[in-house]
């Protein structure tokens, strides 16, 4: 078999690297099963371009072809999978065609065929040289170049017999009774395949992607409750936001029962939901019917997208987001601080101009990167030294997770911000009454979308205003008007802004007026500032 495998990988890594459609022929294997104490070798393999932005190299180990008389080139492979520059390697399940509908055993090694469904060992790949071993106790060892273990099936003991990999994509290790100890389909990782269940307090979180500077444990992750389906954003921050959900409010009033949810599963034309005292399966999201193979899986930028297979597309796989959202209302779209509005990114603008502009865009060509801080806050400073400057009409997406936090009033969400060194920004949202809203927290990525009833106080460091800046772009407090008792006029590049005090809550009530005043001396001593009802 090892020699087998050898010959076949290095096949598979000529006529890659020949840019060519690779065929490797299969006439002798891979089988559809496996017996016990059997063990294979990862080799190198050279990756070749794909449809989807990416670049892959697949080797099965075990194929099975779907039965149905349309999907006769189409197979499910286990084995081991890489995606350029081809360093580390995953054990896993995908789907894979062969060239031609003629020749059962010649597989389709062109990216474009090829589609990973499940994973054993995404977040802690191997090198090449790596070790499959399905000992003779049962278990199915993946084991690193070096001999360490990274994943194990964890059925030792548990009277396996065999290993399979089934036509609707599940890889099962059976007993002698031909009955399932561990199947894949119980460990969902970001895909559900036909027929897959995703059970309540399961979740599908998505692979790295290079265009997002996080981990796969902090960006998105997508849940069963027993109330309905959540999509969250930034896992492992201290609260994670609410951007999707489809609740089963509308069972529960149609039943007249308080319907607990059990699990979704994925059907041709549906999402369907399972319920204790139903039977049958409901309707609990409508997809597009086909006669091809589907899949659902949860992608990197937060997105929920059906994958469909057909022999007569040119690229083999084709796909669709599912989900009926705005492109503002998907995180990161605009990045860090950036501002989502009708489809365009900008960067925040202040409510008041007196207050000045603090952020820039990362990309000067492009709007999507973000924005950053002209002088980044941090927590060696003086909580003194930190503001709170208003952007108007603006959220964190547009859902807020109301489970999430207890402050309900505009004023005590920017002071809990500003009392905690580590927030970046307090947001708040209401609906209908402003003092009962909910506020959100930011002390990690912010982004953010056009809201008409949503504000955000964003933090920035006040001492910088002033100290550290050329003199021409300081900011300078000029003369007052005695006539306006409400008034300070203040002077930035030479421009004179007229500034009411009304607006001095935007600065936080650890503003100090004394310290305006110092701060104008430095300046010049010919300014001076003078105001009523402070």
């Amino acid at each position: 078999m090892s020699a087998l495998c050898f010959h076949l990988f290095f096949l598979t890594s000529a006529c890659l690297a020949l840019l060519i459609r690779c065929q490797v022929d299969y006439q002798h294997g891979p089988p559809s099963s496996a017996n016990l104490s059997t063990v294979w070798k990862m080799s190198g393999a050279d990756p070749t371009a794909g449809s989807f932005g990416t670049q892959y190299a697949a080797n099965p180990v075990l194929l099975r072809s779907i039965a149905a008389p349309e999907y006769r080139n189409l197979y499910f492979g286990a084995g081991f999978y890489c995606v350029t520059p081809c360093n580390t390697f995953v054990f896993g399940v995908y789907a894979v065609s062969t060239v031609n509908q003629s020749d059962a055993y010649k597989l389709n090694a062109n990216a474009n065929s090829v589609m990973l469904v499940w994973s054993a060992n995404r977040d802690h790949q191997v090198q090449k040289s790596a070790t499959l071993n399905f000992t003779g106790d049962g278990d199915l060892i993946l084991r690193d170049a070096d001999g360490s273990l990274v994943w194990s099936s964890g059925t030792s003991g548990r009277s396996v017999v065999g290993m399979n990999m089934t036509e609707s994509g599940n890889l099962v290790l059976f007993d002698q009774d031909n009955k399932s100890v561990w199947q894949s389909f119980d460990h969902p990782v970001d895909s559900l395949l036909p027929g897959q269940r995703l059970l309540v307090g399961k979740s599908l979180t998505p692979s790295t992607s290079s265009t997002i500077n996080m981990t796969t444990s902090n960006q998105f992750y997508l849940t069963v409750r027993p109330d309905g389906l959540y999509l969250y954003a930034f896992v492992g921050y201290q609260v994670p936001r609410l951007y999707y959900s489809i609740t089963t409010d509308q069972f529960m009033a149609m039943s007249g029962r308080n319907d607990r949810l059990r699990y979704i599963s994925l059907k041709n034309g549906s999402l369907a939901a399972s319920f204790p005292a139903s039977t049958k399966d409901a309707i609990f999201f409508l997809l597009p019917t086909s006669q091809w193979l589907q899949f659902m899986r949860f992608d990197s930028d937060g997105r929920l997208r059906l994958y469909e297979w057909s022999s007569q597309s040119q690229l083999s796989w084709t796909a669709q987001d599912i989900l009926e959202l705005d492109n503002c209302d998907y995180p990161f779209v605009r990045g860090d601080y950036g501002i989502c509005s009708n489809g365009q990114c900008s960067c925040p603008m202040p409510g008041s101009s007196a207050i000045g502009s603090y952020f820039r865009q990362v990309d000067d060509q492009k709007t999507n990167p973000g924005c950053i801080l002209d002088t980044p806050i941090s927590c060696q400073q003086s909580i003194e030294d930190h503001q709170l400057i208003l952007v108007h009409n603006v959220s964190d997406f547009n859902y807020v997770d109301r489970s999430t936090g207890v402050i309900t009033d505009e004023e005590s969400c920017k002071q809990a911000c500003l009392g905690n060194c580590s927030c970046k920004a307090a947001l708040f949202r209401y609906d209908n009454d402003a003092s009962n809203g909910s506020c959100l927290l930011a002390s990690e990525s912010l982004s953010l979308v056009g809201s008409s009833t949503g504000s955000a106080f964003l933090k920035v460091d006040f001492t910088n205003i002033v100290h550290g800046l050329p003199p021409n772009d300081a900011l300078a407090l000029g003369p007052f008007n005695p006539n306006d008792q409400r008034m300070i006029y203040v002077r930035q590049g030479g421009v004179l802004f007229a500034v009411d005090m009304e607006e001095r809550q935007l600065l936080g009530s650890n503003f100090h007026y004394d310290r305006l005043l110092h701060l104008a001396e430095d300046l010049h001593p010919s300014f001076f500032v003078k105001a009523w009802d402070l």
